[in-house]
């Protein structure tokens, strides 16, 4: 079994609402494992789903061993967001990597994100 993991700390004044990972998986051998299922696992704040509690979710690498999946941050922008997303592999000898997709090639993939700008109702 073979896991990595990364860190999220977003604070409350960042207008960052979605990190989107791309995990990777290799055999002992260095070459690309296809047909892989990863559980990614969550602790913290956000959720893999939008506007939707998910703590835990599966994926299964392409030909080139790759998968990916978002982190969303369910609007608690009154608040720090942190969390740990962690990848494991169920096979013993391989390696498994992470790492974050640049906001530019997630809004290709994902489609482009929307900011919305918090006000004070009130005028303070």
């Amino acid at each position: 079994m073979s896991s990595a993991s990364d860190s999220i700390n977003e604070p409350p004044n960042s207008m960052n609402g979605r990190i989107m990972y791309e995990l990777t998986v290799k055999d002992s051998k260095g070459k690309p494992a296809e047909g892989i299922e990863v559980v990614c696992t969550l602790e913290g704040r956000g959720s893999f789903v939008h506007n939707f509690s998910s703590k835990e979710i599966k994926r299964q690498t392409d030909a080139s061993g790759a998968a990916r999946f978002t982190w969303y941050r369910s609007g608690a922008y009154d608040r720090d967001a942190i969390a740990t997303v962690t990848v494991t592999s169920p096979e013993e000898s391989s390696n498994v990597t992470l790492a974050r997709v640049s906001s530019e090639e997630a809004a290709q993939a994902e489609g482009p994100r929307i900011d919305y700008i918090r006000r004070d109702p009130f005028g303070r």
